[in-house]
């Protein structure tokens, strides 16, 4: 040892294996000079040893070793931070050796944040509201969830055919994949079933369109209605001049008005096409043929 406070303490007394006695007048501890804050100690073993652990006892004048539970510093005046778990912590600095739940090191007086909670901080937090931090201790969301989640700690996605902010509103029915759409905003995975448009799919055609994507545009319907949004059937008739169920055929020849229903009249101008079909009319009971 580089320095002896008497030979009754002297670097032998650390190795004979005594220690039932650990104050000065036992004689059983090797004590450095008075003064001296560090010290040299060596042991020769005198050969080559294969060593597990080394245990040191100090001389503690036989009372317990360093400051009470909750205490460090000099004379043991300051107190361990509250956080500290079993209010222990290091007998110099005041540095936990482990924070409470909830709570970060080095000293323990901060919360958890950053979207962590627990033990260490090493939980992350759910869904929260506006990315607000859950609570530091148990991750609940305190101000509820964001759109999409639900639970306490708002780590559960809504169930199928929900979505919005607590899973309150439902997906549409004419989402192409049947109340399949985003848990977050609503809008349908795949798209729309024919005649249905916008982001959640809750919109018909219009604008006289219909069909898939509102791709295609009505025939002519009456007073220039709508047609139906999914399949284009004009369902107030067709507009005069026009025949069918989506009132894309015009009138065949001779015919005209609603329904194709009235025969032109008998005075309009011959057709110039040659190729014209054959037709009669019959008046004051002569028949008379056009070419």
């Amino acid at each position: 040892m580089s320095s002896t406070f008497s030979n009754f303490t002297s670097s032998n007394k650390a190795v004979d294996g005594q220690k039932t006695d650990l104050s000065y007048s036992g004689g059983q501890c090797a004590i450095s000079k008075h003064g001296y804050k560090t010290v040299e100690w060596r042991v020769d073993l005198e050969n080559l040893s294969s060593i597990s652990n080394i245990t040191i006892y100090f001389r503690t004048e036989n009372s317990p070793w360093g400051c009470f539970r909750g205490q460090y510093g000099e004379n043991c005046t300051e107190k361990c931070r509250e956080n500290c778990v079993n209010d222990t912590c290091d007998i110099n600095s005041g540095t936990c050796f482990e924070c409470d739940v909830g709570y970060r090191e080095p000293h323990c007086d901060l919360e958890c944040d950053s979207g962590m909670y627990g033990p260490g901080c090493s939980l992350t937090c759910g869904v929260c509201i506006n990315n607000t931090q859950c609570h530091h201790i148990n991750g609940s969301c305190l101000q509820g969830c964001g759109p999409g989640f639900y639970g306490r700690k708002c780590d559960e996605g809504c169930p199928f055919g929900k979505y919005g902010i607590n899973c309150q509103y439902n997906c549409s029915a004419a989402c192409k994949s049947l109340y399949n759409c985003s848990r977050t905003t609503g809008e349908c995975v795949d798209g729309c079933q024919p005649g249905w448009k916008e982001f959640h799919c809750d919109q018909k055609c219009d604008n006289r369109t219909f069909g898939p994507g509102c791709g295609h545009k009505c025939g002519e319907c009456i007073n220039i209605t709508q047609c139906n949004n999914i399949n284009g059937i004009c369902e107030f008739g067709c507009a005069p001049g026009f025949l069918g169920v989506t009132c894309n055929e015009k009138c065949p020849f001779g015919k005209y008005g609603n329904s194709c229903a009235d025969n032109c009249s008998r005075t309009c101008s011959t057709p110039r096409r040659k190729d014209w079909k054959l037709y009669r009319w019959m008046s004051d009971g002569l028949e008379r043929r056009a070419m």
